[in-house]
């Protein structure tokens, strides 16, 4: 995943929380039943994040080891051509 890609990601995630927080401290509800829909909204928040976190992580692997793959196909041939060539300079 692109880093503006998840960069967006955690800004829309951040403005969400911002946006619900809001909501919640406008809202007319008793002092103790706000704070636990802030901590409930907070935890549901955290567990999304690390999610996408996750997702990210996984991918930026998998992009890692294509490039090492990709990088090893088009190394290899050079060694080896390199290696014989040598191998015939020294004959």
């Amino acid at each position: 995943m692109k880093k503006s890609t998840s960069s967006f990601i955690l800004g829309l995630l951040a403005g969400a929380a911002a946006g619900a927080a809001c909501a919640l401290l406008y809202a007319p509800e008793k002092g103790s039943v706000l704070r636990q829909q802030i901590k409930d909204k907070a935890k549901d928040l955290a567990e999304e994040l690390e999610e996408k976190f996750d997702t990210v992580k996984e991918h930026a692997s998998e992009m890692v080891e294509d490039i090492k793959e990709k990088v090893e196909k088009t190394t290899s041939p050079k060694k080896k051509t390199t290696t014989s060539r040598a191998k015939r300079q020294t004959k």
